[in-house]
């Protein structure tokens, strides 16, 4: 069969956004190695640079690997974030192009109008929610997604050749909101090749605060938003200074300017501002030195439809400690390697201090935790399945 031409379309490619842009920019980049890969957004801020120069189809300055394309395209220029006529009629080569076009996200207009386009040139497409069709999702904005979606976004996602989700309580729950028999689930492609190399942590003990390098690290690493409650892990750093148990608190991540202000100042009412620290966004080898450096990870989320960030750290060898409003926690808990528990303070503290002094458990846990990712999240086998989706989707 020949390489698949694939098109996939995101608002944005800038990593602070969260793991969405990295399950593009890591899918898109394994795919292009046998296949005719493009990707295109109107922000490509954080996309590789030797993508932005290649021609249709990949082919490399030597003829003999392949990378994706990136094209940036007008961003949204009518109210709601809507695309106007010329915006889209400057993509259409591109969906002509294709033999399948991927969407990723359920609220974004554009993708309601390429998709559209897509209908009318008979191309087929796959549509990817990430998690915003789950339960939490849907009771926050409620009315607003409702009629949302009753305008719009149930026929993008029926007229869908498969509807994708990562994990199989993601299709659970938001099949609710499309024929569940679209519905396909397949894991992110995580490039695990940086994982079995590690930097080691002393990269990132080189960059900590003079004093508490010694001290074991607690790690939060994602976007500071309210839906991953990072403020209930300053709760916990107080129980902790309580119990008499070390431990400095890393959240690292961007954020909202005010709402990381409120959890500095929430840290000083608890008087923990000093084992609670906030370096901002982390990426490339330092991030994978901060991971190695955590003694736990901890994420009390309300809600992800997979938790990038977990795959992350437990092929760090970092145990974790989440909540079940991640879609994967069946997945963690049997690994070995998580301890799945109440989004509340006193059961966070309650297992990072068990972690955090039984150290024989933290080893085990570090083991199980690294080689439950490298068995499930296999490249080549996520990869293929991947492939048969789109394979199917086109017709092919």
């Amino acid at each position: 069969m020949p390489p698949l031409r694939i098109l996939h379309v995101h608002r944005n490619l800038k990593l602070a956004k969260g793991g969405v842009v990295r399950f593009v920019i890591d899918l898109a980049h394994a795919l292009s190695r046998e296949h005719e890969v493009t990707v295109v957004s109107p922000d490509i801020s954080d996309v590789p640079d030797e993508w932005k120069r290649e021609p249709a189809g990949g082919a490399s300055e030597g003829g003999t690997s392949r990378v994706p394309r990136c094209v940036v395209m007008d961003s949204p220029s009518l109210p709601m974030d809507v695309l106007s006529a010329g915006a889209i009629a400057k993509v259409l080569p591109l969906i002509e192009w294709c033999d399948v076009a991927h969407f990723h996200g359920a609220w974004m207009p554009m993708n309601i109008q390429i998709a559209a386009q897509c209908r009318r040139l008979g191309k087929a497409y796959v549509a990817s929610p990430h998690g915003m069709l789950d339960d939490w999702c849907m009771s926050q904005a409620r009315l607003k997604k409702r009629i949302f979606h009753a305008l719009a976004g149930a026929k993008f996602f029926a007229s869908a050749g498969a509807v994708h989700c990562t994990a199989q309580a993601e299709l659970d729950q938001s099949s609710a909101w499309f024929p569940r028999a679209l519905g396909v689930v397949i894991p992110p492609l995580v490039e695990l090749s940086a994982y079995r190399a590690l930097p080691g942590a002393e990269l990132w003990r080189e960059r900590a605060r003079s004093g508490t390098p010694d001290s074991p690290i607690v790690l939060f690493l994602s976007r500071l938003h309210p839906k991953k409650r990072p403020d209930i892990l300053i709760e916990a750093a107080a129980m902790l200074r309580e119990r008499e148990i070390a431990a400095t608190f890393v959240l690292a991540g961007p954020g909202d300017e005010a709402y990381v202000a409120s959890l500095l100042e929430k840290a000083r009412a608890l008087n923990v501002q000093d084992r609670v620290e906030f370096p901002g966004l982390v990426t490339g080898a330092l991030k994978l030195s901060l991971y190695q450096a955590a003694s736990v990870f901890a994420l009390p989320t309300s809600q992800e439809n997979f938790g990038l960030v977990l795959a992350e750290a437990m092929a760090c060898g970092t145990p974790v400690v989440t909540t079940r409003g991640v879609d994967i926690w069946p997945e963690l808990e049997s690994s070995g390697g998580a301890i799945v528990t109440e989004a509340g303070a006193s059961a966070f503290a309650g297992a990072i201090a068990l972690l955090l002094t039984d150290q024989a458990k933290r080893r085990a846990m570090s083991v199980a935790a690294r080689s439950h990712i490298f068995s499930w999240l296999d490249e080549a086998s996520v990869l293929s399945r991947y492939v048969e989706m789109y394979t199917r989707a086109a017709g092919k």
